[in-house]
């Protein structure tokens, strides 16, 4: 199914193709009479580059059970589709583009930048690790707030730690189960990290459904607790096994978080505007933890972009690299609690002049 860059009328239906159901991603045709002539050519160009995409996948025999951008996603996260669309953009559309995709910045505290700095080449060893995680380096009153960050590295570093200084048996599978590996990593971390904001956003774990994705089931959700209306998914999180996944499984889940991100995304942007709306997409494969967020800007455009990734310790000398990723952990920490204010802000007060196409149930 290509996009079209006309005004072409939206169904708000599945497609199908060779028998299998596409999500629509075609837009109200008000919605594109609403832009001005700078986004009407931005779209554009957007989506050439996506139909050469979806030529590129179809020509390679990839569905729209397997394949992203069938989907009617640009993912940013590919380097070489990121290359395509910045060649055709001028110096206004590059800013107009890094101004969407935009990652927020935190500014750490002099203690979380002392403690991260221990963890160097050298120091990160066997014999060392035990003994740096613990350190700290809050001296006088503990403040939960101001010293929120380093209390974060250190209970994650120290929590990392102390899975690899205890004893294990050659025997123990543990680690090759999705939850049993997924309680013990990821849940551990983005509960921590999100611990001091729990009067903002709520979390449940395994099997978890919304309205909007239907009978479709997830490891984890974080939800936005409204002031007004009901919580507003913005997190969704997959397990793909435990420390080593097959390829087809990991493809499959990053589908399944993509796909329903998207139903997600429009019912968010029935509220807040589309500069402000982001839904986060969360996925443990192979020992890794890759955070990345679904944007739509403009009509039908949907763009992906990765946030972070990074190899959740296996060894002590692999402590030097995550203590760096912390403060990715961090900069997205604000990028969540700044789309969580937009959400309050926002309300459940429908916005003027929105015409979202709807995206139906497929499987």
């Amino acid at each position: 199914m290509k996009v079209e860059t006309d005004e072409s009328e939206g169904t708000g239906n599945c497609l199908k193709a060779n028998g299998i159901e596409s999500i629509d991603t075609r837009p109200d045709p008000k919605e594109i009479r609403d832009l001005t002539q700078e986004e009407t050519e931005i779209r554009n160009k957007l989506l050439t580059v996506l139909n050469s995409c979806q030529d590129k996948a179809k020509n390679s025999g990839a569905t729209y059970m397997n394949s992203v951008c069938l989907n009617g996603i640009l993912d940013l996260s590919d380097e070489e589709i990121y290359e395509n669309v910045k060649k055709t953009f001028d110096i206004n559309q590059l800013n107009w583009l890094e101004k969407v995709i935009q990652k927020k910045i935190w500014k750490p505290t002099l203690e979380f930048t002392q403690y991260i700095e221990q963890f160097t080449e050298e120091t990160c060893t066997r014999a060392e690790i035990p003994s740096l995680v613990r350190k700290s380096y809050i001296s006088g009153r503990f403040d939960p707030c101001h010293h929120e960050s380093h209390d974060i590295a250190q209970q994650i570093l120290t929590h990392l730690s102390v899975r690899l200084e205890a004893p294990m048996r050659v025997e123990y599978k543990g680690l090759d189960l999705e939850r049993t590996f997924a309680i013990d990593t990821i849940v551990y971390i983005l509960n921590r990290l999100f611990r001091m904001h729990q009067d903002e956003l709520d979390v449940a774990w395994i099997e978890q459904t919304t309205t909007d994705t239907k009978d479709h089931e997830f490891d984890g959700l974080y939800k936005v607790i409204r002031t007004i209306g009901k919580s507003q998914p913005i997190i969704m999180i997959e397990f793909s096994y435990g420390r080593k996944v097959p390829l087809p499984k990991k493809d499959g889940d990053q589908l399944k978080l993509c796909r329903n991100s998207m139903r997600t995304l429009n019912k968010l942007l029935k509220t807040v505007p589309g500069d402000r709306a982001r839904v986060y997409l969360v996925q443990s494969f192979n020992g890794f933890i890759e955070i990345k967020y679904l944007v739509r800007p403009l009509p039908s455009v949907y763009m992906l972009q990765r946030f972070m990734r990074t190899k959740i310790p296996a060894s002590f000398s692999d402590f030097e690299q995550f203590a760096k990723y912390i403060k990715e952990l961090m900069n997205w920490q604000i990028d969540v609690l700044l789309t969580v204010k937009a959400v309050n802000k926002a309300g459940d007060k429908i916005r003027d002049n929105l015409h979202l196409t709807s995206v139906e149930e497929t499987h």
